[in-house]
């Protein structure tokens, strides 16, 4: 079974992915509560992280045929087009130092979220996706 994946799609999903990840984490670090004490904001973007992920998965597999493997493919692509943009336009306004921006394991949990929730929404919605398929063709 041929499942033809659009890179470009996914390309401009992972741009657009870091762009909302970049404002929301801005918008965490700078309110009063959050401010200067980074395991809270770091908690509350993983909170915010799942509902959004699993929204913005969704949107994406819309117009796609949802399937695990275009799940890993997208969730692979986002991940390097946000690590490139953390590289470019994070570390070069905001850190300053790549050792200490890749070096902080915390980043590697939010990016681990990410990937399992947007393989598991290529599957999940996958098996959605089948259930209506299978009761059109019944009926």
């Amino acid at each position: 079974m041929h499942m033809p994946f659009n890179f470009k799609r996914a390309i401009l999903f992972g741009l657009l992915w870091w762009l909302i990840a970049f404002i929301t984490i801005s918008i965490l670090m700078f309110l009063p509560w959050f401010r200067d004490v980074e395991l809270r904001w770091n908690i509350a973007w993983f909170v915010l992280e799942t509902p959004l992920t699993l929204l913005w998965a969704k949107a994406y597999f819309k117009t796609d045929a949802p399937h695990i493997i275009k799940g890993v493919k997208l969730a692979v692509t986002a991940l390097v087009v946000s690590v490139i943009l953390d590289a470019i336009i994070s570390v070069s306004l905001f850190i300053h130092s790549y050792q200490e921006f890749f070096g902080n394991w915390v980043m590697y949990i939010g990016y681990l979220i990410f990937f399992v929730l947007t393989i598991y929404a290529g599957g999940e919605f996958d098996a959605t996706y089948t259930k209506e398929e299978d009761n059109v063709t019944s009926n």
